[in-house]
This record gives structure tokens, sequence and C-alpha cells, in this order.
């Protein structure tokens, strides 16, 4: 590749928590996409100029983003996707193929699980899986034919190439591009921890041997796991950088329990003074006290633990197989340290009964409360075991998981079941909890009067001032 070629990155979503005008919402760094900037920047060096585009965060409209790729005129569009934003997604690839002559390329769990619904005339080929590789071949010039891991039309039919074996050593990955991102922007959004700070986003694996059949396999069932040095040095960069809030979105962080306590181990000893945040991936059943108080002590203030369901049939139908006893003494001794404790329960699995729904409220009633009331509804994408056993389903999958209006159609005893969960959450006694376990780790009464303005969104500023402790204005 000889003339320098220009490449935007745009990951596309919308408003998840946000419900009224005035209130800024939740969102993450597109970290797929900052590690496929620094892959080809790796490999090409200045030959290739990236451009990473938010859609919430950097876009404020149609119109903005047709003015923003007319005048950058990029020669490739990547766009990345899930299933629940698959509207946005087309409006951007239409944009995108109107407005440049730019090849698009199309990537995300979306894309990987649901060709039939990307692959069209603004699509011109779709990246499955893990992205680097092709993405950067896609970059260099190479035959379609030749690359493997990806698909597209040929004679209205979808031809896909060769899987791409997956990335076994991923610490030959560079980190993360944070050069280009704009990090002030993200700042004056909730991050993935409901508060307003400079955010690192970590993944310090790819893939799960675990068999949840709600899950997609897009990064394979394998636990490829990074060294616990190369997770470290990452942490390092972010740190030099002045990013003190880490967040770990793995799909199982601890899936090998001895290289996290190194991980835990390797940020005291270098003394990185950080508020950790676990929003996802801690096996609750392969935690114990060595690795809470490890954790801890690195300067976690955030963990997260799936429970799903309280049934041990259902735990078996699911494929979780979660020890359920061993998930209580997890949370119990967690929220005995003072930290932020969460837990969620899934309702809808195939073949839930209303005893077990309301066993899984039971179970979560029974625990330290939560401190965000989280409670989900299966949504059985499509390339999930899920998907398959629903066989077919007329739900809309644009929707949110939190929204629940699928599963009063589907049985109605569904209502009673959440309606149990609202009021257990909208009790004073857990509120005044939460809001003080949210206090003691650091965060400011705006902070959460942001979260609580999207957690509970018929909740008077007033009532909030009391939870606060401040007098009303």
């Amino acid at each position: 590749m000889t003339n320098k070629k220009k490449v935007i990155l745009i990951d596309t979503c919308s408003t998840w928590l946000k419900k009224n005008e005035g209130q800024t919402d939740q969102v993450v760094l597109p970290l797929g996409l900052m590690y496929l900037s620094s892959h080809l920047k790796s490999i090409f060096g200045d030959s290739v100029e990236t451009r990473i585009i938010h859609s919430v965060v950097d876009i404020e409209s149609d119109e903005k983003l047709k003015d923003t790729i007319r005048t950058e005129e990029p020669d490739i569009i990547g766009i990345r996707t899930q299933t629940v934003y698959r509207n946005e997604f087309h409006n951007v690839a239409s944009i995108a193929k109107e407005n440049s002559g730019a090849l698009v390329i199309a990537g995300g769990p979306h894309v990987s699980s649901d060709l039939d619904d990307v692959l069209d005339s603004a699509v011109d080929i779709a990246v499955i899986g893990e992205g680097e590789y092709s993405f950067a071949e896609i970059v260099a010039g190479k035959r379609i034919q030749d690359i493997s891991g990806i698909a597209y039309l040929g004679d209205g039919k979808i031809i896909r190439t060769m899987p791409r074996i997956p990335i076994d050593n991923l610490d030959t990955i560079p980190f993360p591009d944070y050069d280009d991102t704009d990090m002030d922007k993200y700042e004056s959004n909730l991050s993935y921890g409901f508060n307003f700070r400079k955010q690192g986003v970590i993944t310090t694996s790819r893939g799960c041997h675990f068999t949840c059949d709600f899950c997609h396999t897009t990064l394979g069932k394998k636990s490829r796991l990074r060294s616990a040095e190369n997770v470290l040095d990452e942490i390092q960069g972010l740190s030099d950088r002045g990013i003190k809030d880490i967040y770990f979105i793995d799909d199982i962080f601890n899936i090998n329990p001895r290289r996290s306590l190194e991980i835990f181990e390797g940020i005291s000893e270098r003394n990185l003074s950080l508020r950790l945040y676990f929003v996802n991936g801690l096996r609750g059943d392969l935690v114990n006290e060595e690795f809470v108080d490890a954790m801890v002590e690195a300067g976690t203030i955030w963990v997260s633990y799936a429970i799903e369901t309280a049934s041990p049939r259902l735990q078996k139908e699911i494929g979780k197989h979660l020890n359920l006893s061993k998930v209580r003494k997890a949370i119990e001794y967690s929220a005995q340290k003072g930290i932020i404790v969460n837990y969620w329960g899934l309702l809808g699995s195939h073949t839930e009964t209303e005893k077990e729904a309301h066993q899984t409220i039971d179970f979560m009633e029974s625990l330290p409360p939560s401190v965000i009331p989280y409670l989900f509804a299966l949504k059985p994408f499509k390339g999930t075991e899920a998907h398959t056993k629903a066989q077919s389903t007329d739900e809309d999958l644009g929707t949110v998981y939190h929204n629940f209006a699928h599963l009063f159609r589907k049985d109605r005893f569904y209502i009673d079941v959440v309606h149990r969960w609202r009021d257990s959450i909208w009790n004073e006694n857990r509120l005044q909890r939460s809001t003080s376990i949210l206090q003691n780790n650091g965060y400011s009464n705006e902070e959460i009067k942001a979260a609580y303005s999207v957690l509970y969104d018929s909740m008077k500023p007033s009532q909030v001032n009391k939870l606060l402790g401040v007098k009303n204005e």
C-alpha cells in the first residue's frame, strides 16, 4: 500500500437509559474500534489516517454525520453495531454509502450473528468475529476472495470466505488507540459506573468456554487470556495519561483466578492509585475471600455478579451451571468490604415457570441489596442457542434489556414478578443504603443525581435530595 488511506470508524449506538431531554446517558468507549485503529497504525504507520466516531458522543444529527463524511472524503468507512442498535446501523450505513465513494465495512456482534440483516446495497463487506487482521487486509487492498473471516454479496447471494483463526497470543495486539479519543466528551456523559470521570476500558481476555445459551460465540468458545504483565502495562499507560478509573469488560475476567490475583498484586506493587470497576464478567462461584481481599486492596470499588436464575433446573437448562451457594458467599463477603456490589437476574429463559421466576426474586431479596437495581429480560438473539430454542420470535430485538413488554405478552405472570422487584428496589431503606455506599466510594452528589435520573426516572428531585441529606433548592 503506497497511497495514504483515510479510514473512518463509527460505533453506531443510540440512547440507552436516557428518557428525557436534559438527562445525560450512559456511554462506553468504543473499545473494539480503538483496537482496530491501533492495529492499523501499527501495520501501516503514517500511510493510514484513522478517525473514530461514537454516534452518541460525536454526532448530534444525521446532517452532522453527512457533513463529516463529505468533508473527510474517507476511502473506507467501518461501522460497528449491536443488535439493539440495528436500526441506527442501517441508517448510518445508508448515509455512508450515499455521501461518499468509500468502501463500507460492517462489524460487531450483530454483524457476526445476522448476516442476512446486515448485507445489503449499503454494505460492501461484513467482518465476522475478530476484526483486526481481516480489516487490515481489506485496507491493504488484498483480493476480497482471499481474505479470511469476511462475507459479501455476490450475484445476490451471501458469500462467506474461510473462517479466520482466532488470535491465539493476545499480547501481540497493540493497546487500544486513545490518542485520537476526546476523553472530555466521554467524561461529560455517565460512564459505565454511573459517574463523570475519565474512563479507561480494558478487556483482558477474549472468548469464553462456558456454555450459556443466551451468549454469542463471536469471539469463540475458547478463553484466550492476555498475560498479567501485558494487562498491567496497559493499566500503567492509562494511569500515566491521568486516567484513574478503569473498567474491566471481559466475558469472565476471573476465568483463571491465579492470573487475576497477579494483576491485582501488580497494581499494588506498582503503587498505582486507581478505582477499578468490574461492571461485567466476574463469575461469582470462582470468587473467594482471597480474591475479594486482593481486588479491594488493588482499588476495586465496583463489582457485578451475574446470577441469571436461582432455579437449579434452569441453571442447567441455560448452560450456566452456577454454584448459587458460592455466589451467595461471594456477594455477602464483597458487601462486607463496603464497596459497590451489584448483581442481576434474568427473566424469560426457555421453559421458565412462574415459580422459578419468583424464586430468582426471592434469592436476590435475600442478599445484601444490589446498589444498582439490575434485572434483565432475555432477548434471544440470532446466533445463540436461546434463539434456536425459541425457534422463532416476533419480539422487537431492537428494544433494550430492561424492557419487559415482550415478557408480559408471553406470560402474564411476569407482571407480578416485575412488580415485586420494583417494590423491592423502591424500598426506602434500600435506597438510603445504596446512596450511602455510593457516597462512601467517592460519588459526588451531582453524579448520584445524574445516575438516579436515569435509573429512577419518576423520582422527584426532592426525594433525591432527601437521600443525599441536602436541603431542597
